[in-house]
């Protein structure tokens, strides 16, 4: 039998309002950006049927060495292990890591359309979403007071046949104010989905800063969210 640890209520009011880390842009309001990390995003231990969980497990890390990817190519929808372009992140790099955990106890629930958005300053080196990759990788970019899983059971993203996951990397550009990552799924309670992202925070050219702030704000003026991150059967924009 599972055993599920409640967040608090004012969860959803967080995932509302201001994110808990400045680089991260916003998020929906199924995504409950955490501030710190959990004590365990071990299966089973620390579920949620109301909210999938983000929480920042490294900032500023300095890698001692090669970091294993499992994705890195922008604008492609990754909907099979086959797509899957291992690549390496060079050692000496800063990063920053941020991990997403959805455990659920009720087989009926879903997470349509979420999202996580980073800004321009924050971009997306690649991610993380195979089982023995996020097992390979937590010892080296998962927060230190988080227990992980360890025994290869099956916590990364579920591709076809056996899964409808897919995700995709869109960095910013003309036609997308923020660094994103999108992701539809129909989440069941077979076995959590886990991924990582592994972002680099680089610097920009104070033109360019501002006129990403004043199109942000024109565009939050017409109530325009961007979407990064989706759970669901649909997938949106």
């Amino acid at each position: 039998m599972k055993k599920s640890n409640s967040l608090l209520l004012g969860l959803a009011a967080l995932a509302l309002t201001v994110p808990a880390h400045a680089t991260l842009v916003g998020t929906s309001y199924q995504v409950g950006d955490i501030p710190k990390p959990p004590a365990t995003v071990l299966p089973g231990q620390f579920t949620n049927n109301n909210f999938i969980i983000l929480f920042q497990e490294q900032n500023g890390l300095i890698l001692a060495k090669p970091l294993p990817l499992d994705a890195s190519t922008p604008n492609v929808t990754y909907t099979s292990k086959t797509q899957l372009n291992g690549t390496l992140v060079p050692a000496g790099t800063k990063i920053n890591s941020w991990y997403v955990h959805a455990d659920i106890t009720d087989a009926k629930v879903k997470f349509p359309t979420q999202f996580i958005s980073f800004s321009q300053e924050e971009v997306i080196l690649g991610i993380i979403v195979q089982t023995a990759t996020i097992e390979e990788t937590s010892p080296i970019v998962g927060a230190p007071t988080t227990k992980y899983d360890t025994n290869q059971l099956s916590i990364g993203l579920h591709f076809a046949p056996t899964g409808k996951d897919t995700i995709e990397l869109v960095p910013f550009s003309t036609t997308s104010p923020t660094n994103s990552v999108d992701m539809s799924e129909i989440v069941t309670n077979a076995a959590p989905t886990d991924f990582r992202i592994i972002t680099e925070i680089v610097t920009i050219p104070p033109a360019s800063h501002n006129a990403l702030l004043g199109g942000l704000a024109g565009l939050a003026v017409l109530g325009i969210a961007f979407a990064t991150v989706s759970i669901g059967t649909s997938k949106s924009r």
